[in-house]
């Protein structure tokens, strides 16, 4: 796990570049889009490398996978005055869940 701001069992995200290279898969939050961080991710990545893309915020946008992306895990809401309600309370992911269901897409054949 790699992470900007590392707990006891996680890699301070400056060791990417030792680590990304070797890696089979990879799983990259949605988060890095916001932040601005998936480009250098992905840039470091082997050609064979499969990348998931996760999170609720994972944009299940077909186009995603012309950028070496592999599978896109996310959320799509299915009760919007359930889910506006949830926001409005500052409910966590747990709560999401009941107004939704996840979603993975993967490049069709």
């Amino acid at each position: 796990m790699l992470e900007r701001h590392p707990g006891p069992d996680d890699l301070p995200a400056e060791r990417a570049p030792d680590v990304i290279p070797g890696c089979a898969r990879l799983v990259v939050t949605a988060s890095t889009l916001v932040n601005g961080t998936v480009d250098s991710l992905l840039a470091l990545a082997g050609p064979g490398t499969e990348i998931t893309l996760v999170g609720p915020g994972t944009p299940l946008c077909p186009s995603l996978f012309r950028i070496g992306i592999s599978r896109l895990a996310g959320f799509v809401a299915v009760d919007r005055e359930g889910c506006i309600k949830a926001v409005m309370e500052g409910a966590g992911a747990r709560t999401f869940r009941r107004h939704g269901r996840a979603v993975v897409r993967q490049p069709t054949s």
